[in-house]
Parts: C-alpha cells; sequence; structure tokens
C-alpha cells in the first residue's frame, strides 16, 4: 500500500500540470508547499491516506452487511427490490446512473432516515 501511495505522489509531485489536483490528496500535498508551521511531510500524507482507505472499506464494509441481513429476513421486500432492479436494468449491472430509477430503495432510504 506504501509503495502504491509514494508512487501516485511522486507522480503527482513530478507532473508538469499546475497544482497537485483537486482531491484529497491534491489538497494534502498542497499544504506541504504552505503556510510554515502547518506543514505536512510525505509520511503524514501517507497515513492519512490510508486512513481514509482502510475507514472508507470497513464503512462499506459494514453497510453492505447491515443490506445484507435485512433483506434475508425480509423476503418480501427482498423480492420487490429484485423486482424493481430486473425491471429497471433487465439483465445489465445496475449501476450509478440506475441508481435515480430506483422508487422503491430511494422511499427505504427516505423512511429509514426519518
Amino acid at each position: 500500500m506504501k509503495n502504491t501511495l509514494v508512487s501516485i505522489i511522486e507522480s503527482r509531485l513530478n507532473s508538469k500540470d499546475s497544482g497537485y489536483g483537486n482531491d484529497l490528496l491534491g489538497l494534502m500535498m498542497e499544504s506541504t508547499q504552505k503556510q510554515e508551521g502547518l506543514r505536512m511531510n510525505i509520511d503524514e500524507i501517507i497515513d492519512e491516506c490510508k486512513t481514509f482507505f482502510f475507514a472508507g472499506h470497513e464503512t462499506t464494509s459494514h453497510l453492505l452487511t447491515w443490506t445484507m441481513f435485512l433483506l434475508s429476513t425480509n423476503p418480501e421486500w427482498q423480492e420487490k427490490l429484485r423486482d424493481e432492479v430486473v425491471r429497471e436494468c433487465g439483465i445489465e449491472i445496475p449501476n450509478a446512473d440506475n441508481l435515480s430509477k430506483f422508487k422503491l430503495v430511494t422511499l427505504i432510504n427516505t423512511i429509514r432516515l426519518f
């Protein structure tokens, strides 16, 4: 993981483009150039990237586990949601563009939030 991050950081440092990008890594790299007392060194940037990666991975893993549990305990909703996915996507694998078409998924998320 560290070698991959070092490679990405080095490619951005060696880039002829202005700036380091408009993502989180780019913002952290810009901080190495600004404000003398608040600089981040490369090791700190790598540690922050690892933290975000693993925290995001764990959060997503827990979300998917909880979703599978709820669907397994509610077979009637499992069937309704499956029918909606097949109706909207056919035999294609659902993707981000299809999400707005899923009315039941949106309804369930709204009910759980309030």
